[in-house]
C-alpha cells in the first residue's frame, strides 16, 4: 500500500540538527527512579544508570525512525485509540521487530512483568537479548528502565544490572505517537546515545550502531505491517541516523535534573603513596580509616550525606581525632578553639571516584597554638580512590 505524504508533512517531523535531540541528550531519570536503581544489587554488583556524559566513545548517535499512520488499525473489531495503539506496540514489541536482532523481556525480578504490562510502566526494567538466534549469552545484552511516560509515549534509559551487566550504549530512547500537520499520526522511535565502554566504542561504535539501525528499521516495517494488516494505513517515512562528536555538541547537554543515585558501597582506598584514607561503605553509613605520616591509625564510624549529586563524609575533630592529629600540649588548646568537622567530598566521573579533602589546620609558635583554620575555608586537597575487591 502506498500513501502519498506531502513534503510539508515530512518536514514537520524532520530531525536535521543536533539541537532537535536536545531533550533526549539532556534527559535524566526522576530522583525516585534513581533511588530505586541505587537500592538494587549488592556490592560489587550495584545497579546504576549509564550516564551519556560519561560514556567512553567520542561519538554520539542521534536517530529518528518515523512511520506515517494515516489510519490507526482495527483490532478485535475495535478502531484503536492513539493511546491504545501505543500500549499495543509496547506490549507486543517482539511481534513487531525482527527478533533475530533483539528480544525484549521484563527483567527477571518480581513485579517487573506486571509493571511493564500495566497502563503505566514507569519504572519497569526490561532485559534486551541481542542476537538471540546466534548465542545464548551475548556480551552486548543490556537492560533498560522506563523512565518517562505519557499516554502517547515512553522513554527507555540504559542501565547496568546484575544479570545483563553493562548496556552497550549510554543514553535515552523515546517511542510514541506524534500528530502530523495534516491531523494524522507519526509513530516514531528516536534515540540519543553513546557507546558505553572502550570495547563498545571500537571502530567509533560502528558495530553497536549497525545493529541498532537494523533493529529500528525492522520496527518501522513491523509497525507498517501491523497497521496495514488490520484495516489501517501506514507507510515507512525517511529515517535519520547520524553520528556527531560529543565534544562538538556537549553544549546541548543541559540536564533536566541532578544525578542523585550516586552511592558507594564496598571498600575504597585513596591512591596516594601513604594510602591515607580507607572507606568501607554500605551506601549511607560506613567506617572511616585514616593513617598519619607517623603510622598512627584512626578509625571512626561515619554517615554518608548526599548533596547535589555528590557524597559528603564528615569526620569530627573531637578529642579522639585531635589526639590523633596533634601532639601535646597543642591538643587542649585546639579543642578550646571549637574546631569544625573535617570532610571529604566524593564525586564520580564514569568509574573513577575523586575525593576532595577539607581538613583542619593549626598555626603554632612552639607549644602555643596561635590560631586554627577551619576545614570549610581550605582550598581542598584532591585524592583519587580505587575500589578494593
Amino acid at each position: 500500500m502506498t500513501i502519498s505524504i506531502s513534503s510539508v508533512i515530512l518536514a514537520a517531523l524532520a530531525y536535521d540538527e543536533p539541537t532537535d535531540w536536545k531533550d533526549l541528550v539532556s534527559f535524566r531519570p526522576p530522583v525516585i527512579l534513581q533511588q530505586e536503581v541505587s537500592s538494587k544489587g549488592t556490592y560489587p554488583d550495584n545497579w546504576y544508570f549509564h550516564r551519556i556524559e560519561d560514556a567512553a566513545s567520542e561519538n554520539l548517535n542521534l536517530d529518528n525512525y518515523p512511520i506515517y499512520v494515516k489510519t490507526l488499525p482495527t483490532i478485535d473489531g475495535q478502531l484503536m485509540s492513539p493511546a491504545a495503539f501505543v500500549k499495543y506496540v509496547r506490549m507486543n514489541l517482539n511481534s513487531i521487530v525482527d527478533t533475530s536482532y533483539a528480544k525484549f523481556a521484563p527483567y527477571d525480578e518480581a513485579g517487573q512483568e506486571a509493571k511493564w504490562n500495566s497502563n503505566n510502566p514507569l519504572g519497569a526494567v526490561l532485559s534486551i537479548k541481542l542476537w538471540p538466534n546466534v548465542t545464548d549469552i551475548s556480551p552486548d545484552d543490556g537492560s533498560v528502565m522506563v523512565t518517562a511516560t505519557t499516554d502517547l509515549s515512553w522513554t527507555f534509559s540504559t542501565l547496568w544490572t546484575t544479570k545483563d551487566k553493562g548496556h552497550p550504549v549510554s543514553g535515552n530512547r523515546q517511542f510514541g505517537l506524534k500528530r502530523a500537520s495534516d491531523g494524522n499520526w507519526f509513530f516514531f522511535t528516536r534515540g540519543a546515545d553513546r557507546p558505553t565502554s572502550c570495547t563498545d566504542g571500537l571502530l567509533g561504535g560502528k558495530l553497536a550502531f549497525f545493529f541498532g539501525v537494523k533493529l529500528w528499521r525492522s520496527l518501522q516495517t513491523g509497525i507498517v505491517k501491523l497497521v496495514n494488516d488490520h484495516a489501517g494505513q501506514a507507510e515507512v517515512s525517511p529515517a535519520t541516523s547520524t553520528r556527531v562528536r560529543w565534544a562538538d555538541v556537549k553544549s546541548l547537554h543541559t540536564p533536566t535534573g541532578a544525578w542523585t543515585e550516586f552511592l558507594l558501597t564496598g571498600k575504597w582506598d585513596s591512591d596516594d603513596d601513604a594510602m591515607r584514607f580507607s572507606l568501607e561503605l554500605d551506601g549511607t553509613n560506613g567506617k572511616w580509616t585514616e593513617r598519619s605520616p607517623t603510622g598512627a591509625v584512626l578509625t571512626r564510624d561515619v554517615t554518608v550525606r548526599q548533596i547535589d549529586g555528590q557524597l559528603r563524609i564528615y569526620r569530627e575533630n573531637d578529642d579522639q581525632t585531635v589526639k590523633f592529629l596533634f601532639r601535646e600540649p597543642l591538643r587542649a588548646q585546639i579543642l578550646m578553639l571549637n574546631p569544625h568537622s573535617s570532610y571529604l567530598v566524593l564525586s564520580r566521573d564514569g568509574e573513577a571516584v575523586t575525593g576532595k579533602w577539607f581538613g583542619l589546620k593549626a598555626s603554632t609558635n612552639g607549644d602555643v597554638v596561635t590560631g586554627i583554620s577551619q576545614p570549610e575555608v581550605q582550598p581542598g586537597t584532591v585524592f583519587t580512590f580505587s575500589r578494593q575487591i
